[in-house]
């Protein structure tokens, strides 16, 4: 199995829409939530580079835009850029850096899901699984176990050696995480909205 002991313990919920399931690594869910709050929250550059995803999503972003950078940075990597403005104290504006890029700032827990079941545990997508027939410009399909297969799942992921942890509201933090969110990740208590 491909998953690291530490990943050991899987958080389930229903997702916002009451249809799917949602299985999240519960070490990779405090990464990309706590990203996902230091990005939402922040006011400053320097707010984000204590979060190495954060800087990392922001140092793609730039690498990506290299030639709209200011005329002061050109010729500077991404990174030397993001510690500039962060060294500087710049103001940092997600909406306006990201603008609709939100697929590189906003974590998908229904894509993590599909992408960590076909990973870790295919037998049990094919098994219980089915597939999204939803579309869209921006919309990516992802195959996934609705709501009624959660005791077949939960039991499968058991017999696997998982240890799963029912979270209520998780599906509601990969939407709108709060700002205290960062502090009760930090502080070690378990993810809740």
């Amino acid at each position: 199995m491909s998953t690291k002991d530490s990943d050991r313990v899987l958080l389930v919920d229903v997702d916002a829409h009451g249809e799917r399931l949602l299985v999240i690594p519960e070490q990779q869910a405090q990464r990309e939530l706590r990203a996902y709050a230091v990005l939402t929250f922040a006011s400053t550059y320097r707010d984000i580079m204590d979060d190495t995803e954060a800087v990392s999503r922001v140092v793609e972003l730039i690498e990506i835009n290299i030639d709209e950078v200011d005329e002061s940075e050109e010729g500077m990597t991404s990174m030397e850029i993001v510690s500039k403005r962060a060294q500087q104290g710049q103001p940092f504006d997600v909406d306006e850096l990201f603008g609709d890029w939100l697929s590189m700032w906003v974590p998908d827990a229904r894509l993590t899901t599909a992408r960590w079941l076909r990973e870790n545990a295919p037998e049990l997508l094919a098994q219980l699984g089915s597939e999204d027939a939803g579309y869209g410009i921006d919309y990516e399909p992802a195959p996934f176990v609705p709501v009624d297969g959660r005791d077949g799942l939960v039991a499968g992921l058991r017999e696997r050696g998982f240890q799963v942890r029912h979270v209520a509201g998780l599906g509601k933090l990969y939407l709108d995480p709060d700002p205290e969110l960062v502090a009760r990740i930090d502080a070690g208590s378990p993810l809740t909205p």
